[in-house]
C-alpha cells in the first residue's frame, strides 16, 4: 500500500484508537503543545467570528483488506 498526503498545514495529527480498524489524520497549523512553547510556533489564533480554511488530499494506491 502505498498513501501520499498533500497538505498546506505543516503539521499532521496521526490518532489510532486501540482495537479499531481505522486512523484518524488531522491537519495542524502546529506542533503538539505549542500553546506551552516559546513563541507559540504556528498557532493560529482566532477572534470572534474569524474562520480559517486549509485543504487535506490523501491518495491511497491500494487497500489491503485482512482475510481477502
Amino acid at each position: 500500500m502505498s498513501v501520499t498526503i498533500s497538505s498546506q498545514t505543516p503539521w499532521l495529527m496521526l490518532f489510532r484508537m486501540p482495537g479499531k480498524p481505522f486512523i484518524c489524520l488531522e491537519p495542524q497549523s502546529h506542533p503538539v503543545d505549542a500553546h506551552n512553547m516559546e513563541g507559540q510556533p504556528g498557532l493560529v489564533v482566532l477572534g470572534p467570528g474569524d474562520t480559517v480554511s486549509w485543504s487535506l488530499k490523501i491518495a491511497v494506491n491500494q487497500v489491503l483488506i485482512a482475510g481477502r
